[in-house]
Parts: structure tokens; C-alpha cells; sequence
């Protein structure tokens, strides 16, 4: 009973803390911010965490392990491009959905120095990104010439502004439409013109549940993230 209830808490003051630094950045969180969004004393605090920086590391590890599903998922949906455009749609669901990824968006954007061995998952979608469009040069969907490195790093830029655009612009399109209006633009300087109608551009039904993934087991760092063979 008694551990049963330190998970509790300890679970409490993580979704708080996730919560707390989506909205308010590291250096614009203090401690009590957290203790009062979970409901816990500097006490219970203390007892899982050392420090309110230990609380953010704990989350961006956290960030990793639903980065690192949320590729597994994709890498067993639709190939090539094909599994590009849902995989990019996957990621904007999941930073607009889950408070553990959005913590983790903001916590680097803030330049407070967080780093470690989980990552930065934005580069791992790109490597993600790319294996999928080297699957797409293989089965010869892509026109000649297209840098794959240069074409996954624009989808994540693409993706992360429209992100941006959702949260700070508000009362325009929804996000998805966002990334749908994103793939209209684009699949004309990388497809064939015979196949730019191939492709659905609208967001897929989800891979599995994209939301909160903590307390998942799931691999973590770089290597979680492999590109597509």
C-alpha cells in the first residue's frame, strides 16, 4: 500500500512538473509551482527528487520513451513517403496532445542547457524522415535529384512551425490542416507528376494511442529512432 502510493505521488508531481513547464518554461517554474499543481509537500518532493532540475530530467527521459514508441508505431505503418506524411502527422498529434512531449518542446527551446543521453527528438524525426524517403527513392516514388537529407529536414521544420503556428496564432486553421496544406506544397517538387495524386494528405487514423505514453517501457536515445531499411 505504502509503495502504491509513493508511485502516486511520485506519477503526481511528474505530470504536474510536465504540465507547469509546458506553460511556464523552466526558469518561469518554481518549485512551489509544482507542488501546488500536484497537490504534494516539499516533502513528498524531496523524497522522489533531489532538485527541481531532476524533476525536468525525469520528464525529457519520459519525453524520450513516447518519442521512441511513437516511432516504433510508425515504422509499422504504411513505407516510403507514404509512411512520411502519416509519420508527420503523428508527431504534430502527439506535441499538441501529450503534456510530456510539450514540456519536453519547451524546455529546450528555452536554451536552460538540457541535454543527454535520450536525445533531441526533433533530430530523430529527421533521421526517422529519412529513412522513409530513402525507402521512396528505392521504389523510385521520388523525382530525380531529390535530397533526402535535405527534404525529411524540411518536413520537421515544416511540422514544428505549423506547430507553432497552432499555439501562438490562434483562431487559424487546426493543425492538421496545417500539415495537410504543408504536404500540397511539397509533393510537387518531390513526386513524379504522375503520382502527386497517390498520396493521401490528410491525417491518418492513429497508429496505436498517441497520448501520454509514461510508465511505457520503451527503448530510449538515438538508436530508438533508427531510419526505415
Amino acid at each position: 500500500m505504502q509503495q502504491t502510493r509513493a508511485r502516486r505521488t511520485r506519477r503526481a508531481i511528474l505530470d504536474a512538473a510536465a504540465e507547469v513547464f509546458g506553460r511556464q518554461g523552466y526558469d518561469g517554474t518554481a518549485l512551489s509551482d509544482i507542488l501546488e499543481a500536484a497537490g504534494v509537500t516539499k516533502g513528498a518532493l524531496y523524497f522522489h527528487f533531489t532538485s527541481k532540475r531532476q524533476v525536468a530530467e525525469v520528464v525529457l527521459e519520459e519525453e524520450a520513451a513516447q518519442w521512441a514508441g511513437l516511432a516504433s508505431r510508425a515504422q509499422q505503418g504504411a513505407p516510403g513517403l507514404q509512411g512520411l506524411i502519416d509519420f508527420s502527422f503523428a508527431v504534430a498529434r502527439h506535441i499538441q496532445g501529450s503534456p510530456v512531449a510539450h514540456a519536453g518542446v519547451r524546455l529546450r527551446r528555452d536554451g536552460s542547457g538540457f541535454s543527454g543521453p535520450w536525445g533531441a527528438p526533433e533530430e530523430s524525426c529527421a533521421a526517422l524522415g529519412r529513412g522513409f524517403l530513402r525507402r521512396a527513392r528505392t521504389d523510385r516514388e521520388l523525382r530525380g535529384g531529390v535530397d533526402c537529407d535535405a527534404a525529411a529536414d524540411t518536413v520537421v521544420a515544416a511540422v514544428i512551425g505549423a506547430q507553432l503556428l497552432d499555439e501562438r496564432v490562434p483562431g487559424g486553421p487546426a493543425l492538421e490542416d496545417r500539415i495537410s496544406a504543408v504536404w500540397r506544397l511539397l509533393l510537387p517538387g518531390i513526386v513524379p507528376e504522375s503520382r502527386s495524386a497517390d498520396y493521401r494528405v490528410t491525417a491518418p487514423e492513429p497508429l496505436a494511442e498517441d497520448g501520454d505514453a509514461a510508465g511505457r517501457e520503451a527503448p530510449t536515445g538515438p538508436a530508438a529512432y533508427g531510419p526505415v531499411s
